[in-house]
C-alpha cells in the first residue's frame, strides 16, 4: 500500500465512519436539525454550521495547494457568517462538505507519493504534513461538534 492510500484511508475513517476515536464527522452531522446547527449554545464559540463551513473551506484550500497554488483563505472564507437556518440550506452545507471531501479524496488518491515530501507552495511544510494536519484539524472540529451536539440535543 502506498502512502497516499494510507492517508486517504485515514481521511475516510475520520470523515465517513469506522473511526478508531469514535463517531466520524458525517456520523455526527447525520441527525442535527438546521436550527440546532446554526445555534450558538456557548458564547464566543462557533456553531456546528460554522464549523462545517470552515471544514469545507479548508478542504478546498488543501486541494488548491495540492494543485501547486499558493493560497490562503480570507477571514470571510475561513469562518463564513451563517445567516440562514433553513433545512434546505443546512443540507446543502453538509452536501458541500461531502462533495469537497470526495474531491479531496480523489486528489489524494491520484497524488504521487514522491510529491508528499515537497513543500506546499508558499509554506515551510510538506504536502505530507499538510494532509495529516487536515485530518487532525477535522478531528479537532469533530470533537467540538460532538460536544456542541450533546449540549443541543
Amino acid at each position: 500500500m502506498n502512502e497516499t492510500t494510507r492517508i486517504d484511508n485515514l481521511l475516510l475513517q475520520t470523515m465517513n465512519g469506522d473511526a478508531w476515536h469514535g463517531p466520524a464527522v458525517f456520523e455526527l452531522l447525520r441527525d442535527i436539525p438546521a436550527e440546532k446547527a446554526a445555534f450558538h449554545p456557548v458564547e464566543d464559540v462557533h456553531s456546528i454550521w460554522e464549523l462545517v463551513e470552515h471544514m469545507t473551506t479548508w478542504q478546498k484550500v488543501i486541494i488548491r495547494r495540492m494543485n501547486d497554488e499558493d493560497y490562503e483563505p480570507s477571514d470571510e472564507e475561513n469562518f463564513p457568517d451563517v445567516t440562514a437556518d433553513s433545512s434546505d440550506t443546512w443540507e446543502k452545507a453538509v452536501e458541500e462538505l461531502y462533495r469537497t471531501y470526495q474531491a479531496l479524496r480523489e486528489k489524494i488518491i491520484h497524488f504521487p507519493d514522491e510529491k508528499l515530501g515537497e513543500a506546499v507552495p508558499g509554506k515551510h511544510y510538506t504536502h505530507y504534513i499538510q494532509l495529516h494536519g487536515l485530518i487532525q484539524h477535522n478531528l479537532y472540529h469533530a470533537g467540538q461538534i460532538a460536544i456542541l451536539k450533546k449540549k443541543l440535543m
